[in-house]
């Protein structure tokens, strides 16, 4: 990527106040696409950050069981830095991941990179060669969607690593498993999401919160 200023020298750069490691930022401005697509910079992962927001905002006024910790990690991309950070300060007995997923439902798309596609729910990740979940968790989950009947997508991906990895390895094992809203165009200025996903996927770890105590937790992490 070019990111031309329209200097002529080197000097013309310095004296605009640009240097070499200064961060940028793209503009991407939010926009609603045909009602129902909504388009933003940093979707992965900022689509996690906001299902966080509105799980605390349904929890505070819904019963539950459990101590819940909410962690928006940074660096995962390189070496998942932020997770192994907050691992050791929660020290969870169980965890989720909420993830950006990578849809096939655009042209040139990997199969052994995405399963997912816009619209059809929230991805559960089968496996990654990062990680490989705890299947009384796989169960736990793909049972409380049934019964909400709220669509849930599967992903076996090749390629791929997140939090999950270093967040399972800590604590002595934790049950573990990611959970990823299908969002087209990662990594670049504009991503794009179906806010039905977002709503399935707030509607789906807000129902798991609930249905979760410790008799659950122990069950699942008896492994």
């Amino acid at each position: 990527m070019f990111l031309d200023v329209g200097a002529h020298t080197a000097a013309e750069v310095a004296a605009l106040g640009i240097g070499k490691g200064d961060p940028v930022a793209p503009w991407s401005p939010f926009e609603i696409l045909n009602g129902t697509r909504y388009v933003g910079k940093a979707w992965d992962d900022r689509v996690g950050c906001a299902v966080m927001i509105e799980m605390m905002q349904r929890l505070a006024h819904a019963p539950h069981a459990n101590r819940i910790f909410y962690a928006a990690t940074v660096q995962e991309e390189i070496g998942e830095r932020g997770a192994t950070t907050s691992v050791e300060v929660i020290k969870p007995d169980l965890a989720v991941a909420l993830e950006a997923g990578i849809p096939r439902d655009v042209p040139g798309t990997d199969p052994e990179a995405a399963q997912e596609k816009l619209g059809d729910g929230p991805a559960l990740f089968l496996y990654d060669p990062s990680e490989l979940p705890n299947r009384k968790l796989v169960a736990f989950v793909e049972r409380v969607a049934r019964e909400l009947n709220i669509p849930l997508q599967l992903d076996e991906v090749q390629g791929y690593g997140d939090d999950t990895s270093v967040i399972q390895k800590s604590n002595g094992g934790v049950p573990t498993l990611n959970i990823a809203i299908p969002t087209r165009y990662t990594h670049v200025h504009n991503g794009m999401i179906d806010r039905a996903d977002f709503d399935h996927t707030v509607d789906l770890m807000v129902a798991l919160m609930q249905r979760l105590d410790q008799a659950t937790v122990t069950q699942i992490r008896n492994f």
